[in-house]
């Protein structure tokens, strides 16, 4: 439930930001990147249902954005050098995060958790 709550919580952040993209910085870029972490809303309204195809496109949404955030830092790097202390302290947490919910899909959907009940 908390990985729901955190994935629906992000997806509504990312889209409600499309407005002030759309209409004070005009980034097509920062509008599409957006519209991808606003994907993030379904899949944790579909989680917290319970949906078995929910909790993998959770896990496949959550590798990319996490092997993304590894591509990101030394793109950082390379093109906006001066600026690579504000930016890593900015996307460094977002990879922490993003590390703390797939650890936690995977533990809660290991062996331990699954509920059985005595034949």
């Amino acid at each position: 439930m908390f990985v729901a709550g955190a994935l629906a919580l992000s997806g509504v952040r990312a889209l409600l930001e499309i407005p002030y993209y759309l209409t004070l910085s005009r980034g097509s870029v920062l509008i599409g990147g957006a519209l991808i972490l606003g994907l993030a809303l379904p899949i944790g309204i579909g989680i917290f249902l319970r949906r078995r195809s929910a909790f993998f496109w959770a896990q496949v949404y959550l590798w990319l954005k996490f092997i993304g955030g590894f591509i990101v830092l030394p793109v950082y790097w390379y093109f906006i050098h001066a600026q690579i202390g504000r930016l890593t302290l900015r996307s460094l947490p977002e990879l922490l995060v993003t590390a703390a919910l797939l650890g936690l899909i995977f533990w809660t959907s290991s062996e331990k958790f699954r509920y059985e009940p005595d034949a």
